[in-house]
This record gives C-alpha cells, sequence and structure tokens, in this order.
C-alpha cells in the first residue's frame, strides 16, 4: 500500500495539468501539484496559504463565479474556460474540470480542481479567427484589386486567345503600344511584333498547343515591341498560361527595359573605364580576399616585377614574388592582412623586387573594401614606388650641412619646419624679406608665419601644406604676407617634406622670394591685353599654347606665317594637321612639361620651314595654368637661332685649326730648339779652356733655358694630342699600369727616400692605356716633387667603392701643399704657384690631368691647405662607350 501510494504521489506532482484539492466551504487550498508550483511560480507554502479565488485573474472573476454556481447545483465544472494568474502577473488560459468527493452521507467532503494549460489553443483558435475575416476580406476585394492592378500596372498586360487574337490590354499596354484598346482588341497579337517575331509566332503557338514544348511560357525572354509609330522597343515578357473549362488564355506582361539596357551599356562602359583607370595609374593596386587571396592586379604592378597574371591570381598574396623574397616581410604583410580584415587602415614600408633583381622602396598600404552594406567583402593592397624619395631623404642628410653654409648666401628667405615640435627655422634672408631684422621680433614658431599671412590667402595656403604632407601633392603656391611696415607683399614659396618609415610627415623645408613687383606687372598687362597681343606679334619668336591634347589653341602672327596659315585657321586644329612627321614627338615633349610642372628651356633642334632651307630653332616650353592649379597645357617659344649655330659651327672649326696649329708649331719648334743644345754642348765641349768663368755661365744658363723650353714644348704637344689621340679604351690592368708608374719613378723614390701606398685599386680601368698612365703619373710625380724639407714624401693612391656609374681614386700626400684659394686655378694652362728656381716644371702637368680626365668622361678635384699635404680626387666611368668620348 505504501509503494502505491508513493506512486500516485509522483504521478500526482508531475502529472501534466495543474490540481488543487479545496475545502468546499470557503474553498481554501488544502493541496497541490508541482507542476501548478512550477507553472504559476509560487511556493508551495504560498499556495496551501491562499483560496481558490486568488489563484484567478481578475478579467475572469465573473466567469469564476458562475463554475463555482454550477458547481454547487450539480457537484462537477466541466471544460469552464478560465484564467489564471502568475505569481509575475502573466495571465494563463486553462479549462476547468472540478469534481465534488462525498461522504456517506452524501455530504462533500473537498472538491478536485484540474486546470488544463490551454494557452496555445486559444492563441490558434484567435489566429484562425483573424484569417478568416482576412479571407474573407479578400475575396471581398479580390475583384477590386484585379481590376485596380490591371489598370494601374506599370508592365503592360495583354491577354489572347488560344489563335492569338488580343482580348484585353491594360492602359500601360496603350502607353507602350502606342496603339488605343479599341484597336488591339481583336487584333492579332503580332501586330505589335518586329521581324522576324511578326513572322513565327502564329506557327509558334500553333507548335505550342500541339507539341506543348515551351520557349516563352512560363519561361520569360527578352523581346521587342513595334509601336504604332514603327518605333522598337525592346522588352521583358513573361507569359502565363490560364485554363477555363475548355477555353485556353494567354496572358503576357511585357516590362519596357530600353533604361534597363542603357544602364548595361553604361555600366559596360563604366567598367571597361575602371579597367583603364586601374591599369594605366603608377600606383601599384590589387584586390585580395579577405583570406589574402589575390584576385586581380594592375599592370603597374606586374610590370614592375616582371610578373604574369597566371603566376599570381588566386594566389596566396605572401607568397607572389613582390613578397616571397623576404620572410619578414610576409610575416608583416599576414599581420597586415588580419588587421585590414578587422577595419583597420595599415600602411608600411616594403621594398620589391624588379626583373634586373634589385630593390625598389615601395610605401605599402592595406585598406578594407565595403559593400553597400557597411560589410568589408575585400582587401584593398596599394604601393607607390618611393625610391627616389629615399634617395632624397638621403641627400638631404648627407648635404645638410651644405644646406646651412648655403642659407647664409642664399637670395631667397629659406625656411626649415620640424612638424613634430611645430619649431620653424627662418634664415637672415627669410626675415629680411619681411622687414625683420631681430629674431625675437618673430618667433621661430609656425604660427609666426599664419598670423603674417592675408586674410583671403590664409584657408588656401594651409590647406596647400596639407595637401602636400598628406596626399604629396606638389608645394609651390603663391600668397600674400604682412611686411613689418604693416603693408603685404606677394611671395612664392616652394617646399618638400620629409616622412619617417611609417610615412608620417616629420619635417619640411623650402624657400620664399619677394614676387611682388612681378604680381603687379602681371596685374598691369591683363590691363593691357590688346597692346600684349600686338607686342606678342611683334616678337621675333614663334609661339603656340596647346593643351594637353595637343590642339593649338593661341598662336602669334610670326607662328601662323612660319606654319603658312591664317591664324583663325590654326587655332583649334591639332599639331599634327600641320607637323605630322613630328606630332607625336611634341605631344610628348609636351606632356612632360604639364605632367611636371616644370619648363624645358632651350633646348637647339633643326628645323625644315615651308621654303625647305635648313635652319635651327631654339625652343623654350613652359606650362601654362590659366589661373588653375594645375596646368591647362603649355606655351611653346622657339627663336631662330640659325646664326648663332653657323657661328658657333665656324668657331669649332677655329678652334680645331687652333689646335692643328698649336700642335704643329709645337712640333717644329723642337728642331731649332735642339740645334741651340747641341751648338751650346759643343761650345762648351770646345772652347771651355778659352771661357772665362761667366761665358761658362752663360753656356750653362742657355743650356737650362733651351732644356726648359724644350720640355714645355713636349708638354705643350702632350696637351694637344689629347683630343687627337685614337689610342683605343678599353679595360687596362691597374697592377700593370701602376707597375710602370713605379718604373718609372724609381729613381725619384730613391733620391727623395719616399713611399708610395696602392689601397683598394680595382683589377682595371677603363681607358687609354697611355693617357691613364700620363695622368697618374703626372700627379703622384708632383706628390714627390712638392714634398716639404727633412721629411720624406708619403703618397697614398686609394680608389672608392663605384657608385652611379663612376669609381673614385685619390692622390694623397704629405707635402707642402697650396692655398685653398687656388684649388680650382691650379688646373689652368701655365698656372704656376711656386719659383722654378725651387721646384722645376712647366704649369701643364695638370692641365693635361684636368684634360685627360674629362675626355674619359670624368672630372679632376684638388683639396689642401699649405703645409698640410694635397689630396687630388680622379673621377672615371666605371665603362663607356667609346663614341661618347671626345
Amino acid at each position: 500500500m505504501s509503494q502505491r501510494l508513493e506512486k500516485y504521489e509522483a504521478l500526482y506532482h508531475n502529472a501534466p495539468f495543474l490540481s488543487v484539492s479545496l475545502s468546499p466551504e470557503d474553498g481554501q487550498v488544502l493541496d497541490c501539484n508541482q507542476t501548478l508550483v512550477n507553472r504559476l511560480g509560487y511556493t508551495r507554502d504560498e499556495i496551501l496559504a491562499m483560496k481558490v479565488f486568488d489563484l484567478y485573474h481578475p478579467d475572469c472573476h465573473e466567469a469564476v463565479h458562475d463554475a463555482f454556481q454550477a458547481f454547487v447545483t450539480e457537484g462537477e465544472v466541466v471544460n469552464a474556460r478560465l484564467e489564471l494568474k502568475t505569481k509575475a502577473g502573466e495571465k494563463i488560459h486553462v479549462s476547468l474540470n472540478v469534481k465534488a468527493i462525498y461522504d456517506d452521507a452524501g455530504d462533500i467532503l473537498y472538491s478536485n480542481s484540474i486546470w488544463t494549460d490551454i494557452s496555445d489553443l486559444v492563441q490558434a483558435e484567435e489566429e484562425v479567427l483573424a484569417l478568416n475575416s482576412k479571407l474573407s476580406q479578400q475575396v471581398q476585394d479580390s475583384n477590386i484589386r484585379y481590376r485596380t492592378i490591371f489598370r494601374t500596372a506599370v508592365d503592360s498586360i495583354i491577354t489572347i486567345d488560344d489563335t492569338g487574337i488580343i482580348e484585353s490590354a491594360n492602359p500601360a499596354a496603350e502607353a507602350l503600344t502606342g496603339y488605343t484598346q479599341q484597336e488591339l482588341l481583336g487584333q492579332n497579337v503580332n501586330l505589335i511584333m518586329p521581324s522576324p517575331y511578326h513572322e513565327e509566332h502564329d506557327e509558334y503557338l500553333a507548335n505550342y498547343l500541339k507539341t506543348r514544348e515551351k520557349k516563352i511560357i512560363g519561361i520569360g525572354r527578352e523581346v521587342a515591341v513595334k509601336t504604332k509609330g514603327g518605333k522598337i522597343i525592346p522588352v521583358e515578357l513573361t507569359v502565363s498560361e490560364i485554363n477555363f473549362g475548355t477555353r485556353k488564355l494567354f496572358t503576357g506582361i511585357l516590362r519596357d527595359i530600353t533604361e534597363r539596357k542603357r544602364y548595361e551599356e553604361e555600366l559596360k562602359d563604366s567598367s571597361t573605364k575602371f579597367q583603364a583607370i586601374f591599369n594605366q595609374t603608377y600606383q601599384f593596386i590589387g584586390i585580395l580576399d579577405l583570406d589574402g587571396i589575390l584576385l586581380e592586379a594592375n599592370s603597374s604592378a606586374m610590370n614592375a616585377s616582371g610578373t604574369k597574371p597566371e603566376d599570381v591570381i588566386n594566389k596566396p598574396f605572401w607568397e607572389t614574388p613582390w613578397w616571397s623574397h623576404s620572410s619578414d616581410l610576409q610575416t608583416q604583410l599576414k599581420e597586415a592582412i588580419e588587421k585590414a580584415r578587422a577595419g583597420e587602415f595599415v600602411k608600411f614600408e616594403a621594398t620589391h623586387p624588379t626583373p634586373d633583381g634589385s630593390l625598389v622602396h615601395v610605401d605599402f598600404s592595406l585598406k578594407p573594401g565595403y559593400n553597400d552594406a557597411g560589410e568589408i567583402v575585400y582587401l584593398i593592397p596599394e604601393g607607390r614606388d618611393i625610391t627616389d624619395i629615399k634617395q632624397v631623404e638621403q641627400a638631404l642628410k648627407e648635404s645638410e650641412e651644405r644646406f646651412r653654409v648655403a642659407v647664409a648666401g642664399s637670395n631667397n628667405g629659406l625656411w626649415d619646419w620640424n612638424i613634430l615640435t611645430n619649431e620653424v627655422y627662418y634664415s637672415p634672408r627669410f626675415l629680411e624679406l619681411l622687414g625683420y631684422k631681430d629674431e625675437s621680433e618673430f618667433p621661430h614658431e609656425f604660427h609666426s608665419f599664419k598670423s603674417h599671412l592675408h586674410p583671403d590667402d590664409h584657408d588656401s595656403t594651409l590647406k596647400a601644406v596639407e595637401n602636400h604632407l598628406t596626399h604629396g601633392f606638389p608645394y609651390e603656391i603663391e600668397y600674400r604676407l604682412r611686411v613689418k611696415q604693416g603693408h603685404y607683399r606677394w611671395f612664392l614659396a616652394k617646399g618638400k617634406a620629409i616622412y619617417d618609415n611609417a610615412g608620417k610627415p616629420i619635417r619640411m623645408a623650402g624657400s620664399i622670394s619677394d614676387i611682388t613687383e612681378k604680381k603687379q606687372l602681371a596685374e598691369a598687362l591683363a590691363k593691357q591685353t590688346e597692346e600684349y597681343q600686338f607686342i606678342l606679334n611683334t616678337l621675333p619668336a614663334t609661339i603656340f599654347y596647346k593643351d594637353d591634347k595637343n590642339t593649338i589653341l593661341k598662336l602669334n602672327q610670326r607662328a601662323a606665317d612660319t606654319i603658312g596659315y591664317p591664324i583663325e585657321e590654326i587655332e583649334g586644329q591639332p599639331t599634327e594637321r600641320f607637323f605630322p612627321e613630328v606630332a607625336e614627338a611634341y605631344l610628348k615633349d609636351d606632356l612632360e612639361v604639364v605632367q611636371s610642372r616644370e619648363a624645358k628651356i632651350g633646348y637647339i633642334e633643326p628645323y625644315l620651314p615651308i621654303d625647305g632651307t635648313k635652319c635651327w630653332i631654339r625652343t623654350d616650353k613652359v606650362p601654362y595654368y590659366g589661373g588653375k592649379e594645375s596646368p591647362l597645357g603649355v606655351v611653346v617659344i622657339s627663336f631662330d637661332v640659325t646664326p648663332e649655330m653657323e657661328l658657333r659651327e665656324k668657331l669649332l672649326e677655329s678652334n680645331q685649326e687652333l689646335e692643328n696649329f698649336a700642335y704643329i708649331a709645337s712640333h717644329d719648334l723642337q728642331e731649332p730648339l735642339r740645334k741651340i743644345q747641341t751648338y751650346c754642348e759643343l761650345l762648351e765641349n770646345k772652347c771651355q779652356d778659352t771661357l772665362n768663368e761667366d761665358g761658362r755661365r752663360y753656356i750653362q744658363r742657355m743650356v737650362s733655358a733651351s732644356g726648359r723650353m724644350r720640355q714645355l714644348i713636349i708638354d705643350l704637344l702632350n696637351y694637344c694630342r689629347i683630343n687627337k689621340s685614337d689610342a683605343p679604351l678599353c679595360n687596362v690592368d691597374t697592377k700593370i699600369l701602376f707597375g710602370n708608374i713605379l718604373s718609372d719613378l724609381e729613381p725619384r723614390l730613391e733620391e727623395t727616400k719616399g713611399t708610395i701606398d696602392l689601397s683598394n685599386l680595382p683589377d682595371t680601368l677603363y681607358g687609354s692605356e697611355t693617357q691613364l698612365h700620363q695622368l697618374f703619373h703626372n700627379l703622384i710625380s708632383n706628390a714627390l716633387k712638392f714634398r716639404r724639407d727633412e721629411i720624406p714624401p708619403a703618397v697614398k693612391v686609394a680608389a672608392s667603392d663605384p657608385a652611379d656609374g663612376f669609381i673614385q681614386i685619390s692622390v694623397e700626400d704629405n707635402g707642402i701643399g697650396f692655398d685653398p684659394e687656388y684649388q680650382e686655378r691650379i688646373f689652368e694652362v701655365f698656372r704656376r704657384l711656386h719659383d722654378r728656381q725651387i721646384y722645376d716644371g712647366t704649369g701643364i702637368g695638370l692641365s693635361i690631368c684636368k684634360k685627360v680626365a674629362e675626355r674619359h668622361g670624368g672630372s679632376i678635384q684638388a683639396k689642401s691647405t699649405s703645409e698640410k699635404g694635397s689630396t687630388f680626387t680622379v673621377k672615371l666611368p666605371v665603362s663607356q662607350n667609346p663614341a661618347e668620348v671626345h
């Protein structure tokens, strides 16, 4: 019995219904199952302390009262719908069943109330009622809506029978076809069909009814409609089949897709333009998916690395040739992809290999690409070749000392802005241009500059600075600054920024020059347009103004006379109409000027005018802005320099004749000198006993003077032979070259106890073996000659590593040196700095060295301080084309 009771208790408390036992007298809850406790949210003790009426929701008290009356009368309640209330106030729909428990005398001991949760059922019933109401309303409105849609539809709707006869057509169909409804009804639908649909439609319809083979019905396709006026309109046609008993109707919905077709063409054209821009930009651009797979790369990126699309497309970006040369860069790129995928803009400097194996510096960035919903769908890598910028930075760093020296002597006002500290160095000339002498009057900070800007120029100037720092736009701008006297003057400013490795600007330097007079002159000229045109037409120069498409927009009368057409027939015409052979070359030069914004001045070229005579012209090309920020075109100014060129040719011929004369004269002068020396020696030998001391001294002076004269002629011959030499240029073995030189100088080395140190010399030098021997023999010989007393000469010959196609070889000594003011003049012919009685020589040796170096396409420089030795540095090409040597 105990086990059965336990099972009953377990069943009662876990039953899926809610149950309580009540006192019949006052409705006090005597017991309840656990399901009720869980569903209502009260504790069991809280429910046992309540009366049953407290469990019902207030909204159903009247229904509860009716149920109680039924229970009192009949002793039970069956499926009464009521609402219980949870502890949180939630309403629960339930179905109540109450059964009274009687004693042997027939009195009610207690009652059992069982509630079944019917919340889902009530919700479903409500939804069914709402749906029925809605369907009823839809049925009532169906016909109204159909008629409304049919009449007001944007798309054309036409219904035909199984023979192709039109039975209905809505107003949109009338608007599309140009026919009225009366004109369409009863007509074959092929009335509005152009060929070939017009001829094929009836056969197609009959074939479909016979075979049921679908080509349009239920499928839809793009066709065309022919209007009443004969116009052909592209449409998208959808046909559906409707069966009414034995009748078949076909409803066609036609949508005018003229605009869509236009958009498709525009989209195609836009895509073509995008590809053109994508592939023609100088930047390296690509597209990655979110996993870093390369989807696309432009031509600039491919060409820069010599890569083919099939080698890199659809491959991980870090495995492509741009990155695979460095594991560190690959790691950095992978980290950048992770950051960009999270929405971050990443930027750093990298190196990429070129087809020749060298590396270029690239300013690389990676940014996320978003769709219209703001979701990141791809990544955009971009690179900019900054090799030139890095070289400029290095050059700026190396020339910082030279810059400081130049500041003192510059005629322009110079400034150097430290962006990180906002401090600005203003040169003395800068302050002088603004009328200041004391630096305290113009503090070294950026605010000093901003506060002196003219109000009308303030925003545009700061914007130009920002564009240069942020986007790299060239900084060359005109603005007005307030000078100390209170008025404003115009200045032209130029500047250049320097960036750190992260691409952040850290410094900007530049100059200003006073252009007030220039601006005033420009204003005056603007007021005298007619006079300007008159002057322009009378200038002895041909002047053109062309746009960046090689179209001649303006020209002066002399230019028109040169072409041979009136001005009005030339203006607006392309250059190739008048200069077909050279128009392409002209355009290339013009675009270089426009894009670089730098003039090309004074280049000379041959020209054949209309009369066929050969002429020479000197041409200047300068960018024309027309008041805009970017150049609109180029102004071409050409002068006839035929007389000057003819004079130059005559001068060259004259120089050649003089050189030949010097060579022949120097050669012929040796013969009488040899005779003088010979007779002096005979006189000295045969008459020595008869000559007194003065006679012997005179003969010695004659011999010495003729010897110097002979050496002078030999040096002069050597000097003249340098340009006339036909010696072949080749790779000269430096070991043999300097070995021969040391052998020649061995007696002098022994005499002076001197030493020569050869350090880091290359294996070969390219040039004329004879002339290179002459060059270095003269330099080393001079180093041994011009020595200090009691100090043995020490000469060091060393070479630097090749750079920019040149090698530098220095000859350094510890001799007497010379004053620095002579370091340029020392190479002049016959220039001597010392008394010939102390140091022999003709003064031509260094001139020969200079001429040999220049003939090889190089140069020579000297540095020295008195009594502290000298250093001569020879710069020679590593290799060169013999045809270019002169």
